[in-house]
């Protein structure tokens, strides 16, 4: 065999990885969540904080049902809940500390969502570089 046909099957079997990885990624996207705001696959509402380490919630927008709980996951380090906006009646006030107190990876902070409507919270930290979320909680 000359050298070009060893290239070619090189170069074919890393197309044919390189399509089964991104075949794996695709089919498995819609088990982790999503940016839409729907459910995950399964069945838990879930938030990211600072997926990466960056300033976002993801999703930035979360839809639920009356009655349902939300779970934050911190996936770095130094965020924090503030609620800016509830409906009336609503008694959410995110994480312990008003503000001042941040929490590291891998807390977990959850609320059950008991008032329909839309609720809008921040970090407080990072509020000015876009770090800002809401739920919307329907009947």
């Amino acid at each position: 065999m000359n050298g070009s046909s060893d290239d070619d099957r090189t170069l074919r079997r890393r197309d044919l990885l390189g399509s089964a990885g991104v075949a794996v990624v695709t089919a498995s996207a819609g088990c982790f969540g999503n940016d839409d705001g729907t459910q995950s696959a399964n069945g838990e509402n879930a938030v990211v904080v600072g997926p990466g380490g960056s300033y976002a919630f993801e999703p930035s927008s979360q839809t639920v049902a009356v009655g349902d709980t939300v779970t934050w996951t911190w996936d770095s380090a130094n965020h924090n809940i503030v609620v800016s906006a509830q409906p009336d009646g609503a008694d959410w006030t995110g994480t312990d500390g008003d503000g001042s107190k941040t929490y590291d990876t891998d807390h977990v902070y959850e609320y059950t969502f008991e008032t329909a409507g839309t609720y809008e919270y921040y970090c407080q930290p990072h509020e000015g570089l876009g770090m800002v979320a809401e739920v919307v909680v329907e009947e």
